[in-house]
Formats: structure tokens, sequence, C-alpha cells
């Protein structure tokens, strides 16, 4: 456990199948100027910590990665699992997506590019709380922002309002 979380992360990934007509029909294909390949998208929530895979997934290539995470997670969820703390890319944020996070009581940190949202945009302050809203839906988040290294501005979105956990924390965390 990462203090009292199990500490999980979520991705997707394209994986090239065999190019049988068969799973060209079952899942699809990416086509270019001379073939039509077989393609299938792929997630996995793994237990960070303990290197697990806690769920996994294979769907069609046009399966979108959200989609299949909401999958995976209601499915970790059913299984009667508690104290989550699941870690997104830059892939996943929206304002839909984090009402669905919150309302199933899943915890999550979620880096986000700057230009992701005038709400995000606005956000100034290296550690804030702000209000988003989906829909008539509003919502709180906790907004950290913060320099790479590199000289690159990283956003991270979270649900753990615990200013217990600081910048330095979620900088360590999330890396």
């Amino acid at each position: 456990l990462w203090n009292g979380y199990r500490l999980s992360a979520i991705d997707g990934t394209v994986l090239e199948l065999p190019n049988t007509e068969l799973l060209k029909n079952e899942f699809g294909y990416i086509e270019n100027q001379n073939n039509k390949v077989a393609r299938a998208r792929a997630s996995c929530i793994v237990d960070i910590l303990n290197k697990v895979v806690i769920k996994s997934k294979i769907d069609i290539y046009k399966a979108s990665e959200r989609a299949m995470a909401k999958d995976l997670i209601l499915e970790m969820l059913s299984d009667g699992t508690q104290s989550e703390l699941i870690l997104f890319d830059r892939g996943y944020p929206g304002a839909a997506f984090f009402s669905f996070l919150i309302a199933n009581g899943v915890n999550f940190v979620m880096r986000a590019k700057v230009s992701f949202s005038n709400d995000i945009k606005n956000a100034k302050k290296p550690d804030q709380i702000i209000t988003i809203r989906n829909g008539k839906e509003t919502f709180r988040v906790r907004v950290l922002r913060f320099a790479l290294p590199s000289g690159i501005e990283e956003v991270l979105i979270t649900s753990l309002f615990n200013h217990f956990f600081g910048l330095e924390e979620f900088k360590e965390l999330y890396f």
C-alpha cells in the first residue's frame, strides 16, 4: 500500500494482430496505401507496488481508452476492492471521467495538458482546489503545478485533498 491506498495505474495500447481476415473482421484494422493490418486495443490496471495485473481487456481497435478504463474499474470494484488510488496519463482527463471516478469512490491522480480546460488553465497556483462542471453536476478536484527538470510545466489533477500529501509527494508518486 501507499499511505493506505492500493496504488495502481491504468493505460491502454494498440496491438498488432496476426493479419487474418477473421481477426480484421473481429477487431478491426488500420489501413495504409498497400494493406489492411489487423489491430486491437488493450488496456490493463496494474498494481504498481506489487507488480500484479489486476484486470485487463482486449477490445476492438476503435474502442475508447476511457470506456475500456471504466469497464475495468467497474470489474475491479465488483471484486470488493477499496482504498484505490489510480494513476492516469494525459489521455484520460475529462469532466465526465472525473465524475465517474468520484461517483464510484475511486481516488485518482491524472496528468493533464495545461491547455486541457479553461478551469485547469486558470488554476495558476502550485496547489489549489477548483470546481469543475459536468453538465449540471459540479465537483471539486485538486490541481498541482510544478516545473520538471526540463523546464516543462507538469499539471496533475487529483481527488486527494489531504494536504498531508504535498507537492513533493505527488511529484514522487507520479514519477
